[in-house]
């Protein structure tokens, strides 16, 4: 899940917009959370964060108004979701 937040104690750059994202499945085993441009190759890329169920990850700044992917791993496969903000 991918919450876009505002926070009075982190200023935003301009030109960005900054978001948490919540492993907020279940059933779903521990997952690499991996942002990045939809056209960025997996293998190119660091994990964001690992998390287990309820886990979130500190205030990510990404940029506004661009598409962004972003891709967990579970066990070698990868799950794509893309947001437009």
């Amino acid at each position: 899940m991918l919450l876009p937040v505002t926070s009075a104690e982190t200023p935003v750059t301009a030109g960005n917009t900054q978001v948490r994202i919540v492993h907020a499945a279940s059933a779903a085993p521990t997952v690499g959370i991996y942002v990045s441009a939809p056209d960025a190759m997996l293998a190119d890329e660091q994990p964001l964060a690992t998390a287990e169920f309820t886990d979130a990850t500190d205030l990510v700044q990404v940029p506004a108004m661009c598409i962004l992917l972003l891709r967990l791993t579970v066990q070698w496969k990868v799950h794509c979701h893309s947001w437009y903000y």
